[in-house]
């Protein structure tokens, strides 16, 4: 499984939408813009598809903690 998949699948078992999902990235100060979310979203080879690095789903969940738990 790649983390595409991993950021997928939390993103709708949560049912976070898009206003959601770039909030909880801009928490972590990691700005992303629309297109570039819909753009890991993609399944892998689908038009537009972009690896999502480990680095990036590392800050997603981060920001998720904080979200739900808040920060210490």
């Amino acid at each position: 499984m790649i983390t595409n998949d991993v950021l997928r699948r939390v993103r709708f078992a949560l049912q976070l939408n898009d206003t959601k999902m770039l909030a909880i990235f801009a928490s972590v100060d990691n700005e992303i813009d629309e297109k570039y979310l819909h753009n890991i979203m993609e399944k892998e080879g689908e038009e537009g598809f972009v690896f999502c690095r480990d680095s990036l789903l590392s800050l997603f969940l981060d920001g998720l903690i904080y979200e739900k738990r808040g920060r210490k």
